[in-house]
């Protein structure tokens, strides 16, 4: 029994379940964006859902996608960091920065 344990442990490690012969057979998931932080008090690993753009309007989606550089036919979403997050372990409350956007850029 130990035996057969193990092997379907070794299986689940792989991403095989039982009956399942390939990767076709495996349930499919749907992935989002998330941004990755470690809190500063217990310096527990968090993940955070990105926070899809919302635009005001088709003209304003455009300006946006225009000053990203972003091709506005291309598939995809526009995100950004959450405003804040709270640690999963210690409960904390954090503001965030956002790593793609340098606030001293508009101080030029």
């Amino acid at each position: 029994m130990d035996r057969e344990r193990r092997d379907l442990q070794e299986l689940r490690a792989k991403g095989v379940s039982e009956g399942m012969s390939d990767e076709n057979d495996l349930p499919r998931v749907h992935m989002e964006q998330a941004f990755r932080w470690f809190c500063p008090g217990c310096k527990t690993e968090n993940f955070d859902r990105a926070v899809e753009v919302e635009f005001e309007s088709r003209e304003h989606m455009q300006e946006v996608c225009e000053g990203l550089g972003v091709d506005k036919y291309r598939e995809g979403e526009i995100v950004e960091v959450p405003k804040t997050v709270t640690c999963r372990s210690c409960l904390i409350l954090c503001t965030t920065d956002d790593p793609r956007y340098d606030p001293e850029e508009d101080d030029v």
